[in-house]
């Protein structure tokens, strides 16, 4: 029996590559400070371990929910939904 419980996403991801729909993350700009994965309602974004890093926020498109709460939670502006996505998820609803 596995003790880790990964909820399922909220809502349908939309139709596309929702990995190419979920926010970006500008690596040379983020901290790692951990708001993103502390504010994400979906538990869209977690942790990634990278070789030059401690740690890297990673955004999983499948769960997310497209909410822009990391977005607005990043101190640096790291993390960006790009405006094609937005308009696109827009009009499709």
């Amino acid at each position: 029996m596995s003790l880790c419980r990964i909820p399922a996403a909220p809502t349908a991801v939309p139709p596309g590559d929702a990995q190419e729909r979920a926010p970006r993350v500008e690596l040379s700009v983020c901290t790692a400070c951990g708001l993103c994965v502390m504010v994400c309602p979906a538990g869209a974004v977690g942790i990634a371990f990278a070789a030059d890093r401690a740690w890297v926020p990673s955004i999983d498109g499948a769960r997310c929910i497209r909410c822009f709460d990391c977005e607005t939670a990043c101190p640096e502006g790291a993390i960006e939904v790009p405006f094609e996505i937005v308009e696109q998820e827009r009009t499709q609803s």
